[in-house]
């Protein structure tokens, strides 16, 4: 499942839902306390007592009510002692329990809770039986969007994680894997497309206007997977043939008929994926079918059903007239994520919940080496390095720090988290790092081969990386034993250097040290096998001294020596981004500037120049804070060291530097990373901090700033390609991104006459473009111009509409909540759809001065949406309260009123044990 919702665009944690705490026959076992959460143990993973084979649906769709008969194909497993049967089922309603076709009676044979069906141990036979089910459940009321429900008029299904006891009574656990047949029947005419997994055997007409479809799916899978849609739905399809077998697989990709022209680009990416898992990994699709469907509610991004992937219709569909240029990435990466989980999720899956990293970080991995290799741009890399170090390193420095696998939850679905997927994904990185490609793929193979069809674990993962280890080395008694702290053990390390060279030996030393900061769930960090990808470069003419090799650092501190070093270098560290790190390098800034200028590594380059951008923003931030404490009315501020704004000149005026590198430079560092290095943040202090330095280099780069916004128009808006779909230029997107960062810049600065390019700006044809247009006027009195002028290009199209409300959201404006009131009146009103509410109200959280408002009021305001939204869709609910996340790292006041918030949310009747899990983990009450 791709967590990577439309509100990620700004970093948020995503969470799946259950309104009831997970059941007690799941994998673990159940510590009960009075008035407490249940909480579920990795240590107290049991397989289960029972088999299920064959899985045989029949789902009745009608206008008020769906009728879901089920019959389950059983046995005993090894493992069972007489226990009861206890099946999942949440809400539904019975109209038939038997077992091989006799009938039981509730009170004598068995139990419902509305959560749990127990069927008493000495009714349930010896050995093979067959159970059957037949319940009503209501999709068209259903709006957590768990289990079946309706969005606008299609039917659909979300099973993960805990979504098919919704739908059918199932020992809902992830090792339970059995082979379906599912036949779907409905309305013919407001239901004409049938979907279910695996492949159509039949489909037939049923007198009254209805009609039916029949699938069966030859592989075993897990219960998550399964997946039904229903509606009116058109089409775009292609044939892929596969490179090994040569197999024809027919590929088809579903929306409402007024975005079809939208899905082009969805189907290039799906073939692309499928041809670079073939090319990279040796892997083919299994199906002669694939689809992909988008629908307009969703909680998350997609999901990998096996043979009919779901997706949130922000990840499938996009056009260059209706669609900002972050959508095509948006699918590519999405699209990607989904076919990959086929091997990497469904047919090996996991054991239990805990192992969620082995098929989420482990599939992101796959997605980024694909999206790398597509793009072609250094920024691509740079994005999910960006992403990791201004959300994951948050979340690891909070309340809510858990390792990539949890040792135990209450509600798995809260897990769903920027730690488990995206330093999961660079755990699983490390590999190919220490191995090199050779060998990584040799491990990989392993793990296939050796797990195909199968359950695993994260061990299984490491044990196959274990013998390509053992191949490099050329040494049997190599091994990865420390590798797996990687994931039972959670912070982020901090990774010191000091240099010694030795001129007359011509040798150079590096000292690494390496340190992670205990916190209450783990008072004792032990080291890290970490890897260190280096290069040493000549300070005299910035050339590569070395070839690059990788350190691998596997105690708590350790020498490294190079010899034949003919002057003293400086080193490149981390190159690629090689672990997931704090990196303290203890280099001047006129090394870091040299290293900015001619290092050959896009992310040290990066790196560099954010290490010098936080010296300056620290020193400073002080100075502020100084100043504001004790009142005073003069104070000096550290100007910005001139060489640096010098080397932002020479890389700008570089044509042969990548644009959306230079994106990345004249911007400083994300505020959620600046954060971990701050403690009690005046978010004021910091927020005039960041304009006296953007000032300070403006001042001497604004001239610079403007000639590039104008030199590039051309090739950043050329059309020639505009109306062709399948030819997207990532190039050309990211020269696009720099003019918009470059006019955002000027903006702020007021810079002469800069009005006069905003409106001009606002009339081009690209909506990223004329997007950035109402964002930048935000400064000027033009700001309600545009906003009605863009809001009429917007809201024909609900996609684009919720981009335009997310840049609304992030205005910077002193007028922002009489604007967003004017959102939730005229706009959102009171829609459910989880893109509308994410886009109104995410981007504000990013608002440094505004939603940190010294009165409280935009922590008021979120909360009291997310108690709103918890009503009915806890997911969503559980997502909005990302930005509290931070509360540990504000000031006193600040602190009090985030807690206060939060306790008043806790207090509310009927919370959601979702929130409720959030909330109390959060502040430190669980």
């Amino acid at each position: 499942m791709n967590n990577n919702s439309d509100h990620l665009q700004q970093n948020g944690v995503m969470n799946l839902n259950s309104n009831n705490v997970e059941n007690n026959n799941n994998n673990n076992s159940v510590v009960v306390k009075k008035n407490e959460p249940k909480i579920h143990y990795r240590k107290d993973y049991k397989p289960s007592g029972f088999i299920i084979n064959n899985v045989t649906l029949n789902i009745n769709i009608h206008d008020n009510e769906t009728i879901v008969r089920s019959v389950l194909d059983m046995d005993i497993s090894k493992h069972n002692v007489g226990e009861d049967l206890v099946f999942d089922g949440v809400g539904l309603k019975i109209n038939e329990i038997s077992i091989n076709n006799k009938k039981l009676v509730e009170g004598e044979e068995y139990t419902y809770d509305n959560e749990f069906l127990t069927i008493f141990s000495k009714f349930v036979p010896k050995s093979k039986f067959a159970f059957s089910s037949e319940v009503i459940i209501h999709p068209e009321t259903n709006y957590a969007l768990t289990g079946l429900y309706k969005s606008k008029n299609i039917i659909v299904s979300q099973c993960e994680a805990t979504g098919f006891r919704r739908i059918t009574f199932f020992i809902d656990r992830p090792d339970m894997m059995a082979k379906y047949d599912v036949t779907v029947t409905a309305d013919k005419e407001k239901y004409p497309v049938l979907l279910s997994n695996g492949d159509k055997v039949n489909e037939f007409e049923i007198p009254g206007g209805r009609h039916g479809a029949r699938f069966n799916d030859p592989h075993l899978k897990p219960c998550y997977l399964f997946a039904v849609v229903a509606g009116d739905l058109k089409h775009l399809s292609a044939t892929y043939i596969t490179k090994y077998t040569k197999k024809k697989v027919e590929l088809y990709v579903f929306s409402e008929e007024k975005y079809v022209s939208k899905l082009q680009w969805a189907l290039e990416c799906l073939k692309k994926s499928m041809a670079f898992d073939e090319d990279y990994f040796g892997l083919e699709y299994d199906l002669s079918r694939l689809n992909l469907v988008a629908v307009s509610d969703f909680n998350v991004g997609a999901m990998e059903n096996k043979g009919l992937n779901i997706f949130n219709a922000n990840s499938l569909l996009a056009s260059k007239k209706n669609s900002i240029d972050f959508s095509y990435a948006r699918i590519l990466t999405v699209v990607g994520h989904e076919y990959f989980h086929n091997y990497t999720g469904n047919r090996v899956t996991l054991r239990d919940w805990f192992q969620l990293t082995l098929k989420e970080g482990l599939t992101v991995h796959r997605e980024n080496l694909f999206s790398e290799e597509m793009t072609k741009t250094v920024t691509t890399r740079l994005s999910h390095v960006d992403l990791l170090r201004s959300v994951q390193f948050l979340e690891d420095s909070s309340p809510l720090s858990h390792p990539i696998r949890p040792e135990s939850y209450v509600s798995m679905e809260n897990f769903y988290t920027t730690t488990v997927y995206d330093k999961g994904s660079e755990v699983m990185r490390m590999y190919l790092t220490i191995l090199g490609e050779e060998y990584y793929k040799k491990g990989f193979d392993i793990y296939i081969k050796k797990n195909d069809g199968n359950t695993a674990t994260c061990e299984d993962f490491n044990y196959a990386m274990e013998q390509a280890y053992k191949m490099k080395k050329a040494d049997n008694s190599a091994n990865l034993n420390q590798y797996l702290l990687w994931f039972s053990q959670s912070g982020t390390p901090h990774v010191s250097f000091k240099y010694n060279y030795d001129a007359e030996k011509k040798q150079y030393s590096i000292h690494v040290n390496q340190y992670t900061k205990p916190d209450e769930n783990q008072k004792e960090k032990k080291p890290l096998f970490i890897p260190i990808s280096v290069g040493l470069i000549n300070p005299e003419n910035g050339k590569e001294m070395i070839s690059q090799t990788t350190l691998e650092l596997t105690k708590e501190s350790d020498t490294f020596v190079f010899n034949n070093i003919a002057v003293k270098p400086i080193p490149s560290l981390f190159r690629g981004f090689s672990a997931p790190v704090y990196i303290e390098d203890n280099l001047t800034d006129e090394e870091r500037i040299l290293l900015l200028k001619y290092d050959s590594d896009a992310f040290v380059r990066y790196n560099s120049c954010t290490n010098i951008y936080m010296k300056q923003i620290l020193m400073n931030y002080n100075e502020f804070l100084k100043a504001k404490n004790e009142k005073l009315e003069s104070f000096n501020l550290t100007p910005v060291n001139a060489q640096f704004i010098d080397a932002i000149k020479y890389l700008l005026e570089d044509p042969h530097a990548d644009a959306g590198f230079k994106s990345y430079i004249v911007s400083l560092p994300q505020d959620r990373y600046i954060i971990n290095f701050v403690s009690n943040l005046d978010t004021d202090v910091l927020a005039d901090t960041k304009e006296y330095i953007y000032k300070q280099i403006g001042d001497k780069l604004n001239d610079v700033y403007y000639k590039m916004f104008k030199s590039l128009e051309a090739k950043a808006d050329d059309l020639t390609y505009f109306n062709d779909e399948s030819h997207v230029d990532f190039d050309q997107m990211n020269m696009r991104t720099l003019r918009n960062t470059l006019l955002s810049l000027l903006s702020k600065a007021q810079y002469p006459n800069i009005l006069n390019e905003i409106i001009e700006h606002s009339k081009s044809p690209y909506p990223s473009n004329w997007l950035t247009s109402l964002s930048v006027s935000a400064y000027f009195d033009k700001y309600f111009e545009l906003y009605d002028k863009t809001y009429k290009l917007s809201k024909d199209d609900e996609l684009l509409l919720q981009e335009w409300l997310k840049t609304v959201s992030r205005s910077d404006r002193k007028d922002i909540y009489e604007i967003l009131k004017k959102l939730e009146n005229e706009v959102l009103k009171d829609s459910k759809n989880p893109n509308d509410i994410r886009a109104v109200y995410l981007p504000f959280t990013n608002n440094l001065r505004r939603f940190h408002d010294i009165s409280g009021k935009g922590y008021k305001l979120i909360a009291e949406v997310i108690t709103k939204t918890d009503k009915f869709n806890p997911m969503v609910a559980t997502q909005l309260c990302e930005p509290f996340k931070l509360w540990n790292k504000l000031d006193t006041k600040r602190q009090e009123l985030m807690l206060n918030e939060m306790n008043t949310m806790l207090q509310e009747p009927n919370i959601s044990n979702n929130l409720k899990e959030y909330l109390l983990r959060l502040t430190n009450k669980l």
